[in-house]
């Protein structure tokens, strides 16, 4: 980064607003507007139900590239996530068919995708590249899931989806902490269990910052945690 800070003071700025660097979680900001200027083609494909082979051909082209690193290249980052976006589309777009699924096909797919979910990652070193696919697999059982078992008011999972955005802002910080603890030897524990448990405890931090928050600035909360 010296080259940036060898810059003009305006160029410097340019760049950290394209990018989202200036701050950890801002990454995402420039490549979701990449998605919303790309919401009138997506809407076209869905009409067309072309939007489907457009994902298939999407995938694969998101493993090969991968994720950047840092999440500093924005296009790449827009690359990688695509798929992911259109998966969600098609998800929402049939809910109805996808709702057809029995209690028992679900109960099968689900430890399939645990036992297969466990076998891989104890197996290889983790990669963006393969988690892609495995992730977009279990939003789909998620999906299916709630959808089937809880289509209704259920309020802990609105007030968690409403203390979504502040989740994502906030988590990182939650998880550089618990990563200096276990480089300084302040926690050993690790393996599956381990990261489930991190998942959870960084997960209810959030959302309890999120309730301190909205509590003391009310209205005010949307600028320091993004809702």
């Amino acid at each position: 980064m010296d080259w940036l800070y060898s810059q003009s003071p305006i160029l410097q700025a340019a760049f950290f607003l394209v990018t989202g660097a200036h701050l950890g979680p801002l990454w995402f900001i420039p490549m979701v507007v990449l998605f919303y200027l790309c919401a009138p083609i997506i809407k076209y494909l869905l009409c067309k139900r072309w939007l489907l082979p457009v994902f298939i051909v999407c995938l694969p082209v998101a493993i090969y590239v991968g994720r950047p690193k840092l999440n500093t290249d924005v296009l790449q980052s827009f690359i990688f996530f695509l798929p992911a976006y259109l998966f969600g589309v098609l998800l929402a777009s049939h809910a109805s068919w996808i709702s057809r699924l029995t209690s028992m096909q679900l109960y099968v797919l689900t430890v399939l995708w645990f036992v297969g979910a466990y076998w891989l990652y104890q197996s290889i070193p983790y990669d963006y590249s393969y988690d892609l696919p495995l992730k977009l697999l279990l939003s789909f059982l998620v999906f299916v899931w709630c959808h089937k078992f809880l289509d209704g008011d259920v309020p802990v999972l609105a007030y968690i989806a409403n203390a979504s955005f502040c989740v994502f802002f906030i988590h990182g910080y939650f998880i550089a902490a618990i990563r200096m603890l276990y480089s300084s030897g302040k926690i050993t524990v690790s393996g599956l269990w381990a990261t489930f448990i991190v998942a959870v405890l960084v997960s209810l931090a959030c959302v309890i910052v999120y309730y301190l928050v909205k509590k003391v600035l009310g209205r005010n909360s949307r600028y320091f945690i993004g809702s």
